[in-house]
C-alpha cells in the first residue's frame, strides 16, 4: 500500500537537512507492507528512522531506487498543442503574404499599359494633375504592400524559430528520459485495528542556512537594534510546502569522536624515492577505517497530532548546539533560491565610543559596546549597519554567546570633523663643540562635534620609538607622568587622548616631541 504523505517538519543544519514526513493510514490488525514513494534521490540511507506509535511494530525497512518517466503525458500534450498553434499562425501569415502579392500583381498589370495608341488615349483621358495623383496613389499603395510583406515575413521567421525549439523539446520528451527517485518499503505488524500516524525521517544534502543581521543604531537614545535573520536555501529534490522550520547550529558533518594524535617522529633526513601512501588510515587487520554519519546524531521530536502554537521563535539549548524553532508555516522552493527568514528582533542598551587615528584617516569611527542580554546566541555572520536609519557599512559579527559583551564597528560618522596637520619642524645644532643634532616636530589635531548630542572620542597619535641607545626621543607635549583617564602612553610610542565633547564643541590636541642623535649618524624612518 502506498501511503499519501506530507513533509511536516524540516530541521536545517549548515550543509544538510533532517526531514520529518508524516502519513496517516487506517489498518486492520496483523502484518502490512507500506510504501513511502516520491522521495529525493540524495537520502542518506543510514539516517532512516520510522515512528508509528506503540500499536505498531516495525519488522523491516528498505530503501530502494525507482525510475519513472520524467515528463508526464500532460506536458507532452501541452507542447504538441503549442506546436499546432504556431503552425497555424505561420499558415495564416503565409496566406496574407499571398493575398498581398496578388494585389501587387493587379496594380502592376493595370499600370503596364502597352501600345502607343493606348498610352495616348490614357493621357487624353486625364488632366496632367489627375495623372500625377494616380501615379502617386500607385506608388504609395505598392510601398504599403511591400511593408506588409516585410512585417509578415519577419513574424514568420520568429515563429519558425519557436517552432524549431518546440519540436526539439517534443523530440526530447519522446526519448522517455527516466528520473531516479527513492522509495521506502516498510513491513509492520499492527497489534490492533486502528488509525496510525507513521513518521518517516531522513537526512538529505543540498540544504543549508547562514545567519545575517541588520544592525540599527539610534545614537540619540543609545539603543542598538538587531534584526536576526537566516538565509535558507535548498535543492534537495523536493519542495518544502507549509512546513514547520527549525534551524540548528549543530555540526553533524563533524565527526562525533575526538580526533586521535599519531606519534610525531623526527629523524635525520635521508634522500629516498617518494612513497605513495593512502589517504585513509589502515588498521592492524589491513582494512581501511571508515567513519560515517550515524542516524542517532539527530534527535527526532515526538509527534503530536495537534501542532503546537508558537507565538515567537523558541530556543532549545542542548549540550553542544542551539535549535531555533521558527513560528508559523514556511515554504522553501526546490531551486537553491535564497529565502530570508526572520528569527527575532533584539534591542540592547549600548555605550557609544568614537575612535580616530587622524594621522592615517581624517574620520571618526563609531564603536558600540553592548551585552547580549537575550537567550539567543549570535552566530558569526554578515551584518548590514545602519546609523540613524542611514546605511553606513557592512561588518562581520563574531560568535556572541548569551550574556557576553561585544563590540560592533558601526563605520564612519561624518558628523564629527577632524583635521591633522604639521605645525612646525625645525632642526637645532647644539653648538660648535656639541656632536649632537636635534629635530623637533610639532603637530596639531583639531576635532569638532557637529552632532546634536555629546560624544566620547578616543584619539591616537604616535611618537617614534628609538631602537638605538644613541638616539633619544623626548615627548614635550602633552605633559605626561603616568596613565590617566584622559591620557595614555604606550610602550610602542602611541599617545591616546580621551575627550568628551558637547554639541558644537571644538578641541585642539597638540603633539610635540624631539629627536636627538649623533651628527655622524644618518637616521631612517623620519618623516
Amino acid at each position: 500500500m502506498i501511503i499519501q504523505s506530507k513533509i511536516q517538519s524540516v530541521t536545517v543544519y549548515k550543509d544538510r537537512a533532517l526531514i520529518e514526513r508524516i502519513g496517516q493510514v487506517d489498518l486492520q490488525d496483523g502484518e502490512h507492507e507500506l510504501i513511502f514513494s516520491g522521495l529525493p534521490e540524495a537520502i542518506d540511507p543510514e539516517s532512516l528512522q520510522v515512528n508509528g506509535g506503540k500499536n505498531a511494530v516495525l519488522q523491516n525497512i528498505k530503501l530502494t531506487d525507482v525510475f519513472h518517466e520524467e515528463v508526464p503525458e500532460i506536458e507532452k500534450k501541452q507542447i504538441l498543442d503549442r506546436i499546432e498553434e504556431v503552425e497555424g499562425q505561420i499558415s495564416e501569415l503565409s496566406d496574407r503574404i499571398n493575398n498581398t502579392n496578388l494585389e501587387k500583381a493587379f496594380l502592376q498589370n493595370l499600370a503596364n499599359v502597352t501600345g502607343e495608341s493606348t498610352k495616348k488615349s490614357v493621357i487624353a483621358m486625364f488632366m496632367p494633375e489627375k495623372l500625377q495623383e494616380m501615379l502617386k496613389f500607385y506608388s504609395e499603395k505598392l510601398n504599403t504592400l511591400d511593408n506588409l510583406n516585410r512585417s509578415n515575413n519577419k513574424e514568420i521567421n520568429k515563429l519558425n524559430n519557436q517552432l524549431q525549439l518546440l519540436k526539439l523539446q517534443y523530440k526530447q520528451f519522446n526519448q522517455k528520459r527516466l528520473k531516479a527517485e527513492k522509495q521506502v518499503n516498510l513491513k509492520i505488524h499492527l497489534k490492533e485495528v486502528g488509525t496510525i500516524n507513521i513518521i518517516l525521517s531522513y537526512v538529505v544534502m543540498n540544504a543549508s542556512w547562514i545567519p545575517t543581521y541588520d544592525l540599527r543604531l539610534n545614537s540619540e537614545e543609545n539603543k542598538l537594534g538587531i534584526s536576526y535573520n537566516a538565509i535558507v536555501r535548498q535543492n534537495t529534490g523536493e519542495r518544502w510546502d507549509e512546513i514547520n522550520l527549525k534551524l540548528s547550529t549543530a555540526r553533524p558533518q563533524v565527526s562525533s569522536s575526538t580526533p586521535l594524535l599519531n606519534p610525531w617522529f623526527i629523524n635525520i633526513y635521508q634522500h629516498q624515492s617518494p612513497v605513495v601512501t593512502p589517504s585513509a588510515k589502515i588498521s592492524e587487520e589491513g582494512d581501511y577505517e571508515k567513519r560515517s554519519l550515524k542516524s542517532e546524531e539527530f534527535a527526532i521530536d515526538d509527534f503530536s497530532e495537534a501542532p503546537m502554537e508558537i507565538a515567537e521563535v523558541k530556543v532549545e539549548t542542548g549540550a553542544s548546539s542551539v535549535l531555533f524553532a521558527i513560528p508559523g508555516f514556511i515554504s522553501i522552493s526546490n531551486n537553491n533560491e535564497e529565502h530570508k527568514i526572520g528569527i527575532t528582533t533584539l534591542e540592547f542598551a549600548t555605550k557609544l565610543e568614537y575612535n580616530s587615528v587622524p594621522k592615517l584617516s581624517p574620520f571618526a569611527y563609531l564603536t558600540s559596546t553592548a551585552t547580549n542580554s537575550s537567550d539567543f546566541p549570535l552566530l558569526a555572520g554578515k551584518a548590514n549597519v545602519f546609523l540613524d536609519n542611514s546605511f553606513v557599512s557592512s561588518a562581520m559579527l563574531k560568535l556572541i554567546a548569551p550574556n557576553e559583551e561585544f563590540k560592533t564597528s558601526l563605520g564612519v560618522d561624518e558628523g564629527i570633523t577632524i583635521e591633522h596637520r604639521l605645525i612646525n619642524k625645525f632642526a637645532k645644532d647644539e653648538g660648535i663643540f656639541s656632536k649632537k643634532n636635534k629635530i623637533t616636530y610639532e603637530y596639531l589635531v583639531e576635532i569638532k562635534n557637529n552632532k546634536k548630542i555629546s560624544i566620547l572620542i578616543k584619539v591616537k597619535d604616535q611618537i617614534p620609538v628609538s631602537q638605538n641607545q644613541e638616539i633619544k626621543v623626548e615627548l614635550l607635549e602633552p605633559k605626561y607622568k603616568e596613565d590617566s583617564e584622559t591620557l595614555k602612553k604606550g610602550i610602542d610610542g602611541t599617545i591616546e587622548w580621551t575627550q568628551n565633547l558637547n554639541t558644537d564643541e571644538k578641541v585642539k590636541l597638540g603633539l610635540k616631541f624631539s629627536i636627538e642623535y649623533p651628527k655622524d649618524l644618518v637616521l631612517e624612518g623620519l618623516e
